[in-house]
Order: structure tokens, then C-alpha cells, then sequence
């Protein structure tokens, strides 16, 4: 049985999201785990998101063993109402010891298309790649106010550059990306941006009974 908590603020952004879960171990079938995930998120004063912070523990429920802990920070810049960069370390820690990581992610605008309802897009989502259980909450509104603009290249681990077909309200319905380095391309529709997970469900009803 898996258990979803959340809460949201007075503007209807999310600043928590907890879930837990006893998993069956893949390995041993006499064991069983105690899964846990949350995520911490704080915005700005113009409702951006600052920081996120992301927990993940498996520990073995008769013996209280910690299987791995996986702990991710994101932090959010910006320059006015534009994303300019995003910074993100993490630890990992199991049985084989302790990782640590980091990156750094910048984001240009030169050229580019007025964002005007703020909108995450697809690219930002998958770029700052929270758990895919939660990322489809960011292009829906639910982590605050996106760019003011759309990016027209994110800079990090690998480079990729964008372009935007808009419908006649603004809102993107075709996102280009092309990752020069690998010269592959992505078409994205936006008319259905995002598979709607249980989790996901969830959430959004949750949404509209506290609208």
C-alpha cells in the first residue's frame, strides 16, 4: 500500500510531498522494506521556486537496516523573472559506500518567446529532473510561476537548444529540442504535455476539493 501526503500554501503551491510504501525486496523474498520519499520545496517573493530538497530511504522493516539514502538539493537563480541558472548536489549513500555530486545548470533567453502565463516547459522539467512522479506538478503550475520567457538553450551535463511553435493564446504546442553534441531531435506536442500518473491523480484531485 502506498500513501501520498501533501500539503499546498495560500497561493496553491505545493511546499511538501511525502510518500511511503512497503516495498518486497527483489532479491529475498522474505524481506521487506520500509520506502519513503519527500520533497521540501520554498519559493520567492514573485513565486518562483528557490530551493528543493529531496529524501529517499529504503530501510528493512524487521531489522531497521537502512538500505540506501538518496539526498538531492536544487537550488533555483534568478534574474528578475528569468531562470538563470540552477545548481544541484546530492549524496547517495548504500551498502557500497558514499557518493557525492553536483552540476550546474544555465539558461539563456536570446530571441526568445514571452512566456506570458508563466509556464514550466517540458525541457525545464526534464532538465531540473525531479522524480517523475512529481515532475508533470511543475508544467501544471503547482510548483510556482515559471520563466517569463521560454529558454532557447540549457547549458549543464550536455547542452540543449529550443524552439517553440505558440497556438493563438500564447501557449506553446510544439517544443523542438535538439541536442547539438548528440544531433538528436525531440518533437513534444503540448496538447497532452504530461502522462498522469496515480501519484500525479492524486494531487491534482486533491487540488480542486481544496479550490
Amino acid at each position: 500500500k502506498q500513501e501520498v501526503k501533501f500539503t499546498t500554501n495560500s497561493k496553491g503551491y505545493i511546499p511538501s510531498i511525502s510518500t511511503t510504501e512497503d516495498v518486497d525486496d527483489e532479491e529475498d523474498d522474505d524481506a521487506t522494506y520500509n520506502y519513503s520519499l519527500s520533497y521540501e520545496f520554498e519559493y520567492n517573493g514573485s513565486d518562483h521556486i528557490a530551493r528543493a530538497s529531496y529524501k529517499e530511504v529504503s530501510v528493512n522493516a524487521v531489522t531497521k537496516e537502512k538500505k540506501y539514502e538518496y539526498n538531492v538539493t536544487w537550488k533555483f537563480f534568478w534574474n528578475g523573472d528569468l531562470l538563470s541558472k540552477v545548481e544541484v548536489t546530492g549524496e547517495d549513500r548504500d551498502i557500497e559506500g558514499t557518493y557525492n555530486w553536483s552540476s550546474i545548470h544555465a539558461y539563456s533567453y536570446e530571441g526568445s518567446f514571452e512566456n506570458r502565463y508563466m509556464q514550466y516547459t517540458d525541457g525545464i522539467a526534464c532538465d531540473v529532473d525531479f522524480d517523475s512522479s512529481v515532475e508533470p506538478a511543475m508544467c501544471v503550475g503547482l510548483f510556482g510561476k515559471g520563466p517569463a520567457k521560454y529558454p532557447v538553450k540549457i547549458s549543464g551535463d550536455r547542452e540543449m537548444e529550443f524552439e517553440y511553435k505558440l497556438n493563438s493564446k500564447g501557449l506553446v504546442e510544439t517544443e523542438t529540442s535538439t541536442s547539438p553534441k548528440m544531433m538528436m531531435i525531440t518533437l513534444q506536442q503540448r496538447t497532452i504535455p504530461m502522462e498522469v500518473t496515480p501519484e500525479l491523480n492524486q494531487l491534482m484531485q486533491a487540488v480542486a476539493r481544496n479550490a
